[in-house]
């Protein structure tokens, strides 16, 4: 009966994490921008909006840590997290249809968006422990595989429908029919965790050992976090600055339509990413990895005006030398941190993170047009290459 149930719990647990990546680009990723910027949003306050919903996820994995773990039942609490995500979502669609003033449409859409976003974070808090429940040990690489092959595929189709879909203006209002797509795979995703059942009770109560300030603020002390607060800084840019690639786009002279093909060309990305780091890593040490995927990075220098195709090859090669890093950092990561603060260590380093890349999306919205975009491009390359060499360096001291 629980290997039976553990097989269920493996193809929903897939097909809600294909939907909900899929969904995301139009719950706060790029294709949320365009829409902003459609509804002639200033380029100022989209980095805003990016910069709000930064801060909240910062906010949200402090806060949402000590509840989760002071709450009972957590698969519990993760399908209500996942519901009430789907009901606040449905807010979208009133905005999606009415014609709102910039400025109404900013700060409504902010709360909304960053309703979601704190939800979110108390789920992927949740996260970690929710597979150690529902799915039978043995079969846990299975769960990995499938779940990255459905992510993949779910991921392709959606970028492609909603590229479709903006490009031939579909409807008349293209984005109101994209937030009906994400409404849907929001709906399978909740669905997919309602049908949820756990097969490992053991770990179904709280572990009291939740991240709060105090603790935060011991992991910033700690003489092996001091001494990776450089790059892991620097990662944090080049994040900020590749997310922020749809108002770039917008800027050196992509259309909507073409600009909309990104969360396309970001699937493709991890895909390529991942045969590559599977390969390489067979056949060189791990730094060697990450130090080629920092040198891809440096082809967003090279992004032109006014070439739309040339444009999104280009970012697809850029994106997979990032994926190639920030694959290869957390297994080099698990080789020099301590078991025993391995995971205090990683949230921290991920607060760290998401406070550097806030900053960086911030800038992007508030610099651009007024200074060069190669300039932003150039911090985004020097940053991954950076941190990647003071990566390297560290790791080998440590491996020593």
């Amino acid at each position: 009966m629980a290997k039976n149930a553990g097989t269920k719990n493996i193809i929903y647990m897939a097909t809600k994490d294909g939907a909900l990546t899929a969904a995301l680009p139009m719950v706060n990723g790029s294709l949320i921008q365009l829409f902003l910027t459609n509804r002639h949003v200033s380029a100022y306050y989209v980095g805003l909006f990016s910069t709000l919903v930064s801060v909240i996820t910062v906010a949200g994995m402090i806060l949402c840590s000590y509840l989760s773990e002071k709450l009972p039942k957590p698969l519990k609490q993760y399908q209500w997290l996942y519901f009430l995500q789907m009901a606040v979502y449905l807010a979208m669609i009133p905005i999606g249809y009415f014609t709102l003033p910039p400025m109404a449409l900013f700060l409504v859409l902010s709360l909304v968006t960053c309703s979601i976003t704190f939800l979110s974070s108390w789920s992927g808090i949740l996260g970690y422990k929710i597979p150690y429940m529902t799915i039978p040990f043995e079969s846990y690489g299975s769960y990995t595989a499938v779940s990255g092959a459905v992510t993949g595929i779910v991921g392709v189709a959606s970028s492609f429908a909603f590229s479709a879909v903006i490009s031939n203006n579909i409807g008349g209002n293209p984005y109101l029919v994209c937030i009906g797509i994400s409404c849907v795979l929001m709906v399978v995703s909740w669905y997919c965790t309602y049908r949820l059942k756990p097969v490992n009770k053991v770990y179904d109560a709280p572990s009291h050992n939740a991240m709060t300030v105090k603790k935060l603020l011991e992991v910033f002390r700690m003489p092996l976090f001091r001494k990776f607060l450089v790059p892991n800084t620097l990662r944090g840019i080049t994040i900020g600055i590749t997310n922020s690639i749809a108002l770039i786009a917008l800027y050196m002279g992509l259309t909507e339509g073409q600009a909309s093909m990104l969360p396309i060309i970001c699937a493709l990305g991890y895909v390529l990413a991942s045969l590559l780091f599977h390969f390489l890593s067979k056949y060189m040490p791990l730094p060697t990895v990450a130090i080629i995927g920092s040198v891809l990075v440096f082809a967003v220098i090279s992004l032109p005006h006014d070439m739309p195709n040339v444009f999104l090859t280009v970012f697809l090669i850029a994106y997979v030398g990032r994926v190639l890093v920030d694959y290869a950092i957390p297994v080099m990561l698990i080789r020099v941190v301590p078991a025993d603060i391995a995971g205090i260590y990683n949230a921290g380093r991920n607060i760290l993170l998401n406070l550097s890349s806030t900053v960086s999306v911030f800038a992007v919205g508030a610099l651009l047009g007024k200074i060069s975009a190669l300039w932003l491009l150039s911090a985004c390359a020097f940053a991954y290459l950076i941190g990647m060499i003071w990566y390297m360096i560290l790791y080998k001291k440590y491996m020593k």
